[in-house]
């Protein structure tokens, strides 16, 4: 009996050896392809890493908040940052600095809860905090368009922001939106075209567009930079992105006019940067001639971009 015990036990060891080597191995193999993807990523995105730089992390990942966009605060350590809460529709506002020092807000509309199933973007001038809300597919919906907030009240509130009634509507369907000292730019994109409809930042109604520039399709952004070159950013599902410049001096007019409108048609890009998948948000830092640029793929939504390093504020070299 003491053999068949003993024999027992070596088995048991032996047994448990093997199961202990299996998982040494396959955590091994794992953190050496997590390694690996890691190094080959500055290899195929060369450029875009050689350009780019971290500045601060996308706040509130850890509680589900999935960034659409962000803003320079004319201050170099502080952007704004709006989107959506994985598990819900409900839209957070944050505010972060390059030290990681956040605050976060909650979108209310009139009182009540801000919800939308659509792509939210944000642009700062002249104290005020642009927001627009991209029409949905929905006739109902009576969200989207163009919102504006004073920079101050986030200094009075306790946690929620009213972001009030839509001051506006533009003539397209307010996927993203820049900001400068002069004009606002909201912009449309969809999988076949897109577009930027020019304001002037005087015109609070957004009554009068000034020019319309013709984009290719799934455009996730765009910056312009002093009013001489276009940056914009494109991606679709789950395919790399690219970052182009384009000269607008190289633009050419439109033989057709949309909404009675001067229509530019941009220029092949002089400069294409190839990026990872699922990158937006783009606004300038004018002060550092550099563009900011955030990843949806670090989010709990997706997870896998936080194993890359996507979960950063990123600030792209221009010059």
């Amino acid at each position: 009996m003491g053999n068949n015990q003993e024999e027992k036990i070596k088995l048991r060891n032996k047994i448990m050896t093997v199961i202990g080597i299996m998982f040494s191995i396959i955590f091994m193999s794992i953190f050496l392809c997590w390694g690996g993807l890691n190094i080959a990523k500055f290899i195929v995105y060369n450029q875009f890493y050689k350009l780019s730089s971290d500045v601060a992390s996308i706040p509130g990942i850890k509680d589900g908040f999935i960034a659409s966009g962000i803003t320079y605060l004319n201050n170099d350590s502080s952007y704004a940052l709006v989107g959506s809460m994985n598990k819900n529709d409900d839209n957070k506002l944050y505010l972060v600095n390059s030290k990681n020092e956040m605050a976060r807000y909650k979108l209310l509309s009139n009182g009540k809860e801000f919800k939308t199933n659509s792509t939210m973007d944000i642009a700062y001038v002249n104290n005020y905090i642009y927001l627009v809300n991209e029409k949905s597919d929905s006739s109902l919906d009576d969200t989207y368009g163009i919102y504006r907030i004073n920079l101050d009240s986030l200094n009075e509130s306790n946690g929620t922001i009213d972001i009030g009634t839509r001051i506006s509507t533009s003539i397209n369907k307010c996927s993203f939106l820049f900001a400068d000292s002069s004009f606002i730019y909201v912009g449309e994109t969809s999988e076949t075209s897109g577009n930027i409809v020019k304001y002037s930042v005087l015109d609070t109604t957004f009554a009068t567009p000034l020019e319309i520039y013709k984009l290719s399709a799934n455009v996730k952004g765009a910056s312009f930079i002093n009013e001489d070159e276009l940056v914009t950013i494109s991606n679709i599902d789950f395919k790399d992105s690219y970052i182009e410049f384009y000269k607008l001096s190289e633009c050419v007019l439109s033989s057709s006019l949309s909404e009675g409108v001067i229509t530019k048609v941009l220029p092949t890009p002089y400069k294409t940067i190839k990026g990872p998948m699922l990158l937006n948000g783009l606004d300038l830092n004018s002060t550092k001639d550099k563009v900011l640029i955030i990843s949806t793929s670090g989010s709990s939504k997706y997870i896998f971009g936080s194993m890359f390093f996507s979960n950063k504020i990123r600030e792209l070299t221009i010059s």
